[in-house]
């Protein structure tokens, strides 16, 4: 029972943080434009996410299923009760200091990097399975791309 009350209260800071962070980016225009003031552009954005959480709910119910962090995380991982709560409460915080600060975050993203950085945590540091092969890719190109990118930035500031 707690574990579930602590992932309930993870999961409920990550929606906050998620809230906070994206909650007005759909409606600032609403603001920007002075179609409305500030209060009702946050309420049209309120409505508006509360109505898009509820047709999740009913749109994406095998979307959890589907994406468990399974091939991303290993299963000894993912069976550890405080594993979950822990990539919640991760990814909410960097979201939280993302948005204190002003930088562009990707809810996703903190997602994603959470069940890395938690699973490379389970694992002792070192990846607990292989990689995923989309993250294979993504690793490749960025390797491959980075010698171009900083030969062509000292060519130009030389």
């Amino acid at each position: 029972m707690t574990t579930s009350l602590v992932l309930v209260v993870a999961v409920l800071l990550l929606a906050y943080a998620n809230g906070a962070n994206d909650n007005f980016k759909g409606v600032a225009t609403l603001f920007g434009s002075a179609t409305c003031d500030y209060r009702r552009a946050l309420a049209v954005a309120t409505v508006a996410t509360l109505l898009g959480s509820l047709a999740a709910l009913v749109a994406a119910k095998g979307l959890l299923a589907a994406f468990s962090g399974k091939g991303l995380v290993a299963a000894t991982a993912l069976a550890d009760p405080a594993f979950l709560p822990a990539v919640a409460v991760g990814a909410a915080a960097t979201i939280l200091l993302a948005t204190r600060i002003g930088m562009p975050v990707s809810t996703t993203h903190a997602l994603v990097g959470a069940l890395i950085g938690g699973g490379l945590a389970a694992g002792g540091g070192r990846p607990p399975c292989a990689p995923h092969p989309h993250l294979r890719r993504a690793a490749a190109c960025q390797s491959r791309a980075r010698p171009r990118r900083g030969g062509a930035a000292l060519s130009v500031a030389a």
